[in-house]
């Protein structure tokens, strides 16, 4: 992955499938990048994927670089943590159907719904000492979202991006796309490569995806579209600058594996 042009790196802590309890932070803890102050040699940046503060606090320990966070730090225990100014945070809009008003087959506009949330988040984070610099815009596709809520959070991704934050986009391999395009995986990374592509022209600016080559490769494309220089194709060429610079990039966004 690292080979093929990913810029950071994003390891499962304890995501649990929707509805279901965390794992135990113990086994979580095992997932930690590796003993605190441990080099490093690809040098990438690391994030770790968990809804846990005490996994969250022991992974930064070990030397994560980023909190994946799906419930958007709503837990208070997430506060100090949060306020460290060494680490970004990305927080994601999860619906849960049976809360809302979808459940009987109404529901507000999901774009509308999901910047309302973002706003009030980065509301009471600023309100609680964090930097809302460090904070990153997950909409969250597939949590408990409608096929067409996905297809329509990508079409106004320019409504997040005025939120003036980062936005990260994690559409790969996802059920809403089977419903389009069936389960088949080549037709799945096609697809991905597709709404990917539709995603960072609207604005996205990471990309968490599987298949690390046809993003890196999409990514050159649109900056040759875009008129940048793009140097001539070697597999050397999509190693990524080391570092968190790599993330920000003047229009290219990263891809997240």
């Amino acid at each position: 992955m690292i080979d093929e042009g990913a810029d950071w790196l994003d390891i499962g802590g304890n995501r649990p499938a929707r509805g279901a309890p965390g794992a135990a932070t113990r086994s979580a803890c095992a997932c930690a990048p590796g003993p605190a102050g441990a080099p490093r040699g690809d040098g990438l940046p690391l994030s770790v994927d968990t809804m846990s503060p005490d996994v969250g606090e022991e992974s930064l320990l070990a030397g994560a670089d980023i909190i994946n966070d799906i419930s958007a730090c709503r837990d208070p225990a997430w506060m100090p943590s949060s306020r460290d100014g060494k680490c970004r945070w990305s927080g994601t809009y999860e619906r849960h159907p049976s809360r809302h008003a979808a459940a009987a087959g109404v529901s507000p506009r999901a774009t509308t719904e999901v910047r309302e949330f973002f706003e009030g988040r980065l509301r009471d984070l600023a309100a609680a000492g964090v930097d809302a610099r460090r904070v990153i815009l997950d909409p969250g596709l597939g949590f408990g979202k409608r096929v067409k809520d996905n297809f329509e959070l990508i079409r106004n991704i320019h409504v997040l991006k005025s939120l003036k934050r980062p936005v990260f986009i994690g559409s790969s391999r996802k059920s809403f796309l089977r419903n389009v395009v069936g389960s088949e995986q080549g037709f799945l990374d096609f697809a991905t490569a597709v709404v990917n592509t539709a995603a960072v022209l609207r604005g996205a600016d990471i990309l968490r995806v599987h298949n690390v080559a046809h993003a890196a490769r999409m990514v050159r494309l649109l900056s040759a579209l875009d008129g940048s220089e793009v140097a001539p194709f070697e597999a050397s060429s999509l190693s990524p600058d080391r570092g968190m610079d790599s993330a920000r990039r003047d229009r290219e966004p990263c891809a997240v594996s």
